[in-house]
């Protein structure tokens, strides 16, 4: 008998984490398993779970980018009776559906805060399925070693196999992991996650002379400092003057904000919300400037535009420069620090992003959410022999 599999996912400030795992879920049920997917995180508007049953934990997240509290749907401090209530439910659910593979995203490699609920979980599914983690490509770099050498330990203890995001040549798990080789039998580098992944056959895109430049910041506000920047840096641009930049806000930001940007948004400067054709915008674009989240960097390497990455960083989140260093290395963008980024700055930058050559990636990158579906399918057939 096919049993269902089910996805555990938690975001708390941006909601790339959903998107990825989203991406994945629906890859999942195409290909006929039955897809259970449990948020513990804020509803996220028009969540693309297409084929899949949605469960919602009670919702927290960490208000601000330091990532040292938790609150709730009503912005109070997450309680003792908030984590008994999340339990129960993820409890039942997981008695009453059975899994055959229950998968956690990020965790053990983060979302320390719920190791209380999903460890008994964890042992739970264990006496009759497989677990199962999914990660990005670079991991936070964590000041404690222990911290490290523990997630290598619930590895081996729970975990059939972890999904690790990224292309076989790329080594940024490896990398930022520095116990990637007490693990690798478990390890499965499936390609990047791609919402929308190149077909055969698609046209590369054209560099449009007239194309937009794109700026993007994911779904929080941490994007900010960027779309201040980009507000006046079109007047200071040479190569990028005469197009349109257009600033796509997240909803993470607050509407006084976003009024504010609009205000003060100078000639051929257009400021909007997060757009659900956003893929097809960057498909048109002349260059992309961005955060260096893993979505939006996936998004622009799939367009194939030039990307310029402004990585979000402070000293517990070090990924996104990681990342924009490993891509501005290899060629794949450029990179400039968001703290202290100014009109003219950027206005510079995108200019010097606009003469980087052409990099048309290899579309076999791409199929991570189609290759974790495959895997996950084959660890659940496994088991039931």
């Amino acid at each position: 008998m096919n049993r269902p599999v089910l996805f555990w996912v938690q975001h708390l400030l941006g909601i790339g984490h959903q998107r990825r795992s989203a991406a994945i879920a629906r890859a999942c049920a195409a290909a006929g398993l039955e897809v259970h997917y449990i948020s513990g995180g804020m509803p996220v508007p028009h969540l693309d779970l297409a084929g899949c049953t949605f469960h919602q934990l009670p919702p927290c997240r960490s208000p601000d980018d330091s990532f040292s509290r938790l609150v709730d749907d009503r912005d109070q401090p997450v309680s003792p009776a908030f984590w008994s209530a999340r339990q129960s439910q993820l409890t039942k659910l997981i008695t009453s559906l059975r899994p055959g593979l229950f998968m956690t995203e990020t965790y053990p490699f983060g979302r320390r805060a719920f190791r209380h609920e999903l460890r008994p979980v964890l042992e739970q599914v264990s006496q009759a399925g497989v677990n199962v983690a999914s990660v990005r490509d670079i991991l936070v770099r964590k000041p404690d070693p222990t911290r490290y050498a523990a997630s290598a330990d619930l590895i081996e203890r729970h975990y059939a196999a972890v999904l690790v995001h990224e292309p076989d040549r790329f080594t940024g798990f490896e990398n930022s992991f520095p116990f990637s080789g007490q693990i690798a039998g478990r390890l499965h580098k499936t390609g990047y996650v791609a919402e929308q992944p190149p077909r055969p056959g698609d046209p590369l895109s054209t560099r449009d002379p007239t194309g937009d430049i794109i700026i993007s910041g994911g779904g929080s506000d941490v994007a900010l400092p960027l779309y201040q920047a980009a507000l006046t840096a079109r007047r200071y641009s040479q190569q990028a003057g005469k197009s349109v930049w257009r600033i796509l806000v997240g909803q993470g930001v607050s509407a006084t904000d976003f009024q504010s940007l609009t205000d003060g948004a100078d000639n051929g400067v257009i400021v909007e919300r997060t757009r659900a054709d956003f893929q097809n915008l960057l498909r048109r674009a002349r260059a992309s400037v961005s955060l260096a989240g893993y979505n939006t960097a996936i998004d622009g390497l799939v367009a194939g535009i030039p990307m310029l990455l402004v990585p979000f960083t402070t000293a517990t989140e070090t990924e996104q420069t990681d990342r924009a260093r490993a891509l501005a290395d290899t060629g794949h963008a450029a990179s400039l620090d968001l703290a202290t980024i100014t009109g003219p700055a950027l206005a510079a930058g995108v200019d010097h992003t606009l003469g980087l050559p052409r990099q048309n990636c290899d579309p076999g990158w791409f199929r991570g959410a189609e290759r974790s579906a495959e895997i996950l399918g084959d660890l659940a057939a496994q088991h039931r022999e």
